[in-house]
Parts: structure tokens; C-alpha cells; sequence
């Protein structure tokens, strides 16, 4: 019994796939500059250099 609206099933799925492959797989570089970003939001441009330093 094929569906009338197909996309009940298949968006929730797909989002639920997105999820489980981002906790499984994560990216080096997208934490790398999710870590830069948060302490750029909380420092300022000034915590850049005094994190280059280090």
C-alpha cells in the first residue's frame, strides 16, 4: 500500500540519518573552527592573538 504523501516517512528519516551520521563521523576541522568561533565570540578579536601565542 504505497503512501499518499510519501514525505511523512522520508523527511523525518532523512533527518534522523543527517543526525546519527554527524555524531558518528565528526570533522576535525568543522570542531577546529566551531572552538575558534566560540572563543572569538567571547574574546573579541583581542583573544585571537593571545590565542596565536600559545
Amino acid at each position: 500500500m504505497p503512501l499518499k504523501n510519501p514525505g511523512i516517512i522520508t523527511v523525518p528519516l532523512s533527518f534522523l540519518v543527517g543526525i546519527v551520521v554527524s555524531l558518528l563521523a565528526p570533522e576535525q576541522s568543522s570542531q577546529d573552527a566551531y572552538l575558534a568561533a566560540h572563543q572569538r565570540m567571547h574574546l573579541g578579536p583581542v583573544g585571537d592573538a593571545h590565542i596565536a601565542k600559545h
